[in-house]
């Protein structure tokens, strides 16, 4: 994964969720062999060839919304959702 990102981006995302019960989410996506993640800045250039990368990563959804990604032990002691999708090892590359 590119440092620039890193696990402080990561949590931060998830900040509101840390040292509660775990938050409701629409979906969750688990066990993603790699999970392509945005920057925190637009990148140019020769940056463009670098890729954010979340091994055996997870994701939870709201309201259509990406509101967290991280490891998928990180994300599931976070969130809880009704629909969960098992990534099955596959790569996930999340987009608007």
């Amino acid at each position: 994964m590119n440092a620039a990102w890193g696990a402080q981006s990561r949590m931060a995302a998830m900040s509101n969720s840390t040292a509660r019960s775990p938050q409701r989410a629409d979906l969750l996506i688990v066990n993603a062999s790699e999970l392509v993640v945005g920057s925190a800045v637009p990148l140019r250039g020769p940056a463009l060839g670098s890729l954010n990368l979340i091994n055996g990563g997870a994701v939870a959804v709201v309201d259509g919304r990406i509101a967290a990604v991280g490891s998928t032990a990180e994300v599931t002691s976070m969130w809880t959702a009704d629909h969960t999708i098992d990534a099955g090892g596959r790569l996930v590359t999340p987009s608007f």
